[in-house]
């Protein structure tokens, strides 16, 4: 038993917690970036760049043509700023653009669809444990669901 608090913790605190010590912390930060990039990195950037995984605190980048990725070494320091503000906190500190594709599911996801398994009776029940103490039944759904999608993705 935990001692009684003496005011309420914000649930953005429970929820980081939760997702650091499931493991997920880096992927809620992943998605987070890739929800907000077109307007973290503006209309014009995000139709030459795109967010493609968080590494530790290095974000890689895929830009579609070498003239957009010299030009993206410039807006560099603005692009960390603008994120970890968005983000509440220090999550990326460097960002490192690559030549690449940028028609990832960000952008299609009828070309390029998320490819799932079914998760194993023993997944099921070590979610159900890790949530059971979540008393907020509408809360403890949300957070099941974050977690059996992470461990349904087959990453590639």
């Amino acid at each position: 038993m935990r001692p009684k608090l003496q005011k309420p913790i914000p649930i953005s605190a429970v929820l980081e917690g939760s997702f650091a010590r499931l493991g997920i912390k880096r992927r809620v930060n992943e998605f987070a970036i890739l929800k907000d990039w077109g307007r973290l990195a503006g209309s014009s950037i995000s139709k030459f760049a795109v967010p493609v995984k968080l590494v530790g605190k290095t974000l890689y980048v895929a830009v579609s043509t070498s003239v957009w990725m010299e030009e993206l070494k410039y807006v560099k320091p603005d692009l960390i700023n603008k994120i970890n503000e968005n983000l509440g906190k220090d999550c990326v500190s460097d960002i490192i653009f690559k030549l690449g594709s940028i028609n990832c599911f960000y952008h299609d996801v009828k070309q390029n669809p998320v490819k799932e398994r079914c998760l194993t009776a023993e997944e099921k029940m070590e979610i159900d444990n890790v949530t059971s103490g979540i008393k907020d039944n509408g809360l403890r759904e949300i957070i099941s669901g974050i977690i059996r999608k992470h461990k349904t993705i087959i990453r590639s």
